[in-house]
């Protein structure tokens, strides 16, 4: 039997952005058995790693379990990758429910020096992984992460009713619902090696649905493997599906570059009629969390504005192997500020020029604009360390590369037009990547 244990795990987290995609359709002809290629050693194919995992849950097991996420992960190289939050734009949601699981997970984070490859021949077409994760429930128990990783299974973590892991932003949130849109079967759907073998086989002028070559994988490479509709890294609402997913992002050469994420999507039952997408992402192997605490704003310079003050605190992980950037690395350059008309709205209010600068030791000159809005970075102390923007619509800082450290304060200053309604957030382009946002709000 295999042994149950917890292990502790760095968090290292990379960030994909979805750029855009395109979609071509063909088919397969595979046999259910599928061929023969063997695991490289030590790894598993999805039912294998199920097998062992439902064995060692099921003496505490109350009722049938219904699994409503599983996801393998392979590579032929050192990787050092992101988990789910390949869809996900806004990671401080992530937090709450991250610091409820520890231990290697394809939903936690590692390095590449604890995460196992392989350069066997057959390591993709096995569609087998040295780690494989599940969710999982059962009539009248919490929910339950855990993983096979190497022939061992972990405990991840055990999440009550009222998890925050239940309450992430989309699409990490579909991977937590209570009640699958269509639950994973693994006693029943093919194997992974099955989809895996279909994949790498897959001939060009298969069909003439197809209206542009199949993409081999890349090498090196990583893939991922998910049973059921999933989510992450994009959604695939169709129920009885396999997808099989390659790209490099986080491989040795790739961090901080712009990749191509190839997904097939197979008949779970058949492993015929096979989508393929092709994703353009965005590679970035380090991130902020730009913690931001409302306060209340003392003796405001004017009484015909709106003024709102946050302070600051930030949070740092990266993927890459050395570190390129550090937790003391966050500067003003590396932020870059908008406003969105209410939520959902989609309209972004312009921005006005900031008219309290260096010649200001606090914000006794910062009055609002007739319209738009700025803000302005102060220390702890009140002092004036920087404000934003420089021009009208701009992305520049009076003083560029001020350090942000925590403790420090930000002020926004907007006119008395701008809604409390409206949502203050960074832009997401640059690298490392800055996550910060709160909601302008009333008084």
């Amino acid at each position: 039997m295999t042994k149950v244990v917890a292990i502790a795990a760095v968090l290292i987290v990379l960030v994909a952005t979805l750029a855009g995609y395109e979609i071509y359709r063909t088919t397969v002809q595979n046999s259910n058995s599928g061929p023969s290629h063997p695991p490289p050693a030590g790894w598993a194919t999805f039912r294998t790693a199920w097998s062992d995992v439902s064995r060692d849950f099921g003496v505490f097991a109350n009722g049938t379990w219904t699994v409503r996420f599983a996801e393998g992960a392979a590579a032929d190289g050192p990787w050092s990758p992101p988990a789910v939050l390949w869809a996900e734009s806004v990671p401080e949601t992530w937090d709450a429910c991250a610091a409820q699981l520890s231990g290697v997970s394809t939903l936690t984070f590692w390095n590449s020096s604890l995460y196992p490859y392989s350069v066997s021949p057959d390591v993709f077409s096995s569609g087998a992984a040295p780690l494989w994760t599940f969710i999982f429930n059962g009539t009248g128990t919490s929910t339950i992460v855990a993983s096979w990783l190497a022939g061992q299974v972990l405990i991840n973590g055990v999440l009550g009713p009222a998890s925050p892991c239940f309450n992430v932003s989309p699409p990490l949130s579909d991977v937590f619902q209570a009640i699958p849109a269509d639950r994973i079967q693994p006693s029943t759907e093919l194997d992974s090696d099955v989809f895996a073998s279909a994949a790498i086989s897959e001939e060009p002028n298969a069909s003439s649905f197809h209206v542009a070559p199949v993409p081999s994988p890349p090498s090196p490479a990583f893939a991922l493997y998910f049973p059921g509709a999933q989510s992450v890294p994009i959604t695939v609402n169709r129920p009885n599906t396999w997808v099989t997913a390659y790209g490099s992002c986080g491989m040795a050469g790739q961090l901080g570059s712009g990749f191509t994420l190839t997904d097939y999507v197979f008949n779970a039952t058949s492993a015929a009629g096979n989508n393929w997408f092709s994703i353009k992402l965005t590679c970035a192997d380090s991130y902020y969390i730009l913690n931001m605490s409302r306060t209340a704003l003392s003796n405001p310079p004017s009484s015909s504005g709106v003024y709102r003050e946050w302070n600051l605190s930030s949070s740092f992980l990266t993927s890459a192997v050395p570190a390129t950037w550090t937790a003391s690395d966050l500067t003003t350059s590396l932020i870059r500020w908008w406003v969105v008309n209410g939520p959902g709205a989609g309209v972004t209010i312009p921005s006005s020029v900031a008219v309290c600068s260096a010649s200001s030791t606090n914000l006794s000159r910062c009055l609002p604009p007739v319209s738009g809005w700025y803000v302005v970075l102060l220390s702890p102390n009140g002092t004036w360390l920087d404000s934003y923007p420089t021009v009208a619509n701009g992305t520049t800082w009076t003083v560029p590369g001020v350090h942000v450290a925590s403790g420090d304060q930000i002020v926004f200053v907007g006119s008395a037009t701008v809604p409390t309604t409206a949502g203050f957030r960074t832009t997401f382009d640059t690298e490392p990547t800055v996550y910060a946002g709160a909601s302008i709000g009333s008084s």
